[in-house]
């Protein structure tokens, strides 16, 4: 069952949520697109991506939030001190989008997935 999350739009409540649901996580998901060109994707884009890098890890027992289009990839990081401050640079709900940053942030626990968003939508669900 999941359940639509609300004001996740408002900044403050956006941080409360992002500092729980890293205390509550193992790891992370985000979504790059086939549908976006390299040159549309801000520098700041190509910096967040490349500071995540290290921290990638095997998708094994993982089950994702479910595809919406063709062409979704989601990517899994393990949560660290250092991707926790990664993902905290990101100012707000809203900016998980292109150009600035990639998409759709889900978190899991144990392997086992219990929020995901559809950013461009201004979708978070809760299992």
């Amino acid at each position: 069952m999941a359940f639509h999350l609300i004001d996740l739009c408002d900044e403050k409540r956006y941080c409360a949520f992002i500092e729980g649901a890293l205390e509550k996580s193992t790891c992370f998901s985000i979504c790059t697109f086939k549908q976006y060109r390299n040159k549309d994707l801000s520098p700041k884009y190509w910096t967040f991506m490349k500071s995540l890098e290290p921290y990638e890890r095997e998708q094994k027992k993982v089950t994702f939030p479910p595809h919406y289009v063709k062409g979704q990839n989601f990517r899994l990081y393990t949560l660290k001190k250092e991707t926790k401050e990664i993902i905290l640079t990101v100012p707000c709900f809203q900016a998980w989008k292109p150009p600035d940053y990639p998409e759709d942030l889900a978190f899991y626990s144990q392997n086992q997935l219990w929020f995901y968003s559809i950013s461009h939508e201004g979708l978070a669900f809760v299992r």
